[in-house]
């Protein structure tokens, strides 16, 4: 996770390489950076740390990222 102030994202991505590069490029830029691997992990990180902004992959092996979004 990031140390600055520049914003918060949550990025729920089971695939372990896009969510190392999406993760490296974010840090790069300030942002402070969550990485849950499923969307039940990711729903309640959004629901309990608010995110300024959630990248949400649709195809997760737990449930429906357009379910994920849709609760969010």
């Amino acid at each position: 996770m990031g140390t600055n102030n520049s914003g918060r994202i949550l990025v729920i991505e089971d695939e372990p390489k896009i969510a190392r590069w999406l993760v490296s490029f974010l840090e790069q830029a300030n942002y402070s950076v969550t990485t849950p691997p499923e969307g039940a992990t990711g729903l309640r990180i959004a629901q309990t740390q608010h995110p300024d902004v959630v990248l949400l992959d649709l195809m997760l092996p737990d449930m429906d990222g357009l379910d994920v979004c849709r609760i969010i």
